[in-house]
């Protein structure tokens, strides 16, 4: 944020970013199939450019502001600890969600305990997300794809087989977001009252 003057510094910082999620989404489908460590680049994507575009906004004049903008816009560059602290913050560090980062710096400033209930809903809703999960690795994606995936059946039913699998799917991502909402709800962030 120092190296380009403050109005463009969103514009470069998001373009630059998109070419190494892109770079790196590449290297990972061709050369490291095996492991997937780029879903952590995501998050570190999308709070960086955050950051970036909410430091430039902060320069523009009020009245081309939106309310977003307003709400978000950074006056000065953060300082180092409390940026790294955002950008490495453990119960959304892997898998989300994303938030801005004055947001961060509220939660961390002011102490919060979500009600019980919260706590008790996104107990439910991690205990709804690992059942399907669980469900759906009875049901493999992969052989929808295979020649044996029931052929003697018609299309319709080969149609409404695949939808099984393809929806049970998404509960390993839904899993993955409700464990860390629930953790970063712990951790006393993420819960607003008013929402």
């Amino acid at each position: 944020m120092m190296l380009a003057p403050r109005k463009l510094v969103g514009r470069i910082v998001l373009p630059l970013l998109l070419v190494y999620l892109v770079g790196i989404h590449y290297y990972r489908e061709f050369h490291s199939p095996d492991i997937v460590w780029d879903s952590a680049q995501m998050i570190l994507t999308l709070k960086l450019s955050s950051v970036a575009i909410n430091y430039s906004d902060g320069g523009l004049p009020k009245e081309k502001k939106t309310p977003t903008m307003l709400k978000n816009e950074l006056q000065e560059i953060p300082a180092l600890i409390p940026y790294f602290g955002f950008i490495f913050f453990f119960p959304t560090y892997l898998a989300g969600p994303a938030f801005e980062y004055k947001d961060y710096i509220y939660w961390m400033k002011d102490i919060r305990v979500a009600p019980f209930l919260v706590h008790l809903r996104n107990l439910f809703v991690i205990v709804v997300s690992a059942v399907g999960f669980f469900t759906s690795l009875q049901f493999p994606v992969e052989e929808i794809d295979s020649p044996e995936f029931y052929p003697e059946s018609s299309w319709a039913v080969r149609c409404l087989r695949m939808c099984i699998p393809v929806v049970l799917f998404r509960f390993r991502f839904y899993l993955a977001w409700s464990l860390a909402e629930a953790a970063s709800a712990a951790a006393g962030v993420g819960y607003v009252q008013a929402t």
